[in-house]
């Protein structure tokens, strides 16, 4: 279970789109790193209250492909990618997806790290 509601959620990323609060100060008040309150925003600036709806993570081969080409084409970061494709962040990570920089893509596989 998560630790923050999608309501909790949503209050916070209102309370930053109100424009009178900083993401540390509403991470503080929460009890939550700012880091965690940015992403939250860039969900729902993607996805609405979709972003907060628990999905299933059990993603295929092709999606995360699809995805890694997503990123690595449009440069963009992987708080950014997550958020396009409405996924939670601490599942799609350096961690779990990351592979050689320097294997062409269709070579990489699961798991390789640096």
């Amino acid at each position: 279970m998560s630790k923050y509601t999608a309501e909790k959620k949503l209050q916070a990323v209102q309370r930053y789109l109100n424009g009178n609060e900083s993401y540390k100060d509403i991470g503080q008040s929460i009890g939550a790193n700012k880091k965690l309150i940015i992403i939250w925003v860039k969900q729902y600036e993607h996805n609405g209250l979709d972003a907060f709806i628990k999905r299933c993570t059990n993603y295929t081969q092709q999606f995360k492909l699809d995805v890694l080409k997503f990123m690595i084409e449009n440069g963009t970061s992987l708080t950014e990618t997550a958020a396009t494709f409405n996924m939670p962040p601490p599942l799609f990570g350096e961690d779990n997806w990351k592979c050689k920089e320097s294997m062409p893509f269709n070579q990489r596989k699961w798991g390789c790290y640096p």
